[in-house]
């Protein structure tokens, strides 16, 4: 029997995404987003894009190895680096935790929105600006 702590993950596209947000491999996420998420944050979400063709249904991950691919080490405990990451995933709604077939499945978004007001006002003035740049540009507003 394999004990190999495993995920089930897949990438999931919505509509409102695909209009108001940008793709998770865009230099937007890596620009804005990942002073909030984190860099391992970002590394699961560049990790799962770069192997887009691989999960357009769940597919199951073994944890120590995605952990020890994004330099986590290979720690899968309860509150492991990897367990930690993937639910500030879900926490700032990068992802979704979906139950398919009775069992759990981590959905990534292909696209992130516009961080949200709040963290907006977390990050450096300069970057705060651009992102309002970043935004408007996206609404194609001038």
């Amino acid at each position: 029997m394999d004990t190999t702590p495993q995920a089930s993950l897949r990438l999931i596209t919505t509509a409102d995404r695909l209009e108001r947000g940008w793709p998770i491999g865009s230099s937007f996420i890596e620009e804005f987003w990942l002073p909030v998420l984190g860099p391992s944050c970002v590394a699961v979400l560049r990790w799962v894009d770069r192997r887009a063709d691989r999960f357009p249904r769940a597919t199951a991950v073994d944890l120590a190895e995605l952990a020890q691919a994004i330099g986590l080490g290979a720690s899968t405990s309860r509150h492991s680096p990897i367990g930690r990451t993937l639910d500030r995933l879900v926490r700032f709604n990068a992802a979704r935790i979906d139950t398919i077939d009775d069992a759990p499945v981590l959905s990534l978004y292909t696209h992130l929105l516009p961080l949200p007001a709040p963290l907006v006002a977390r990050l450096p003035c300069r970057l705060q600006v651009e992102h309002r740049r970043a935004v408007t540009a996206l609404a194609g507003v001038a």
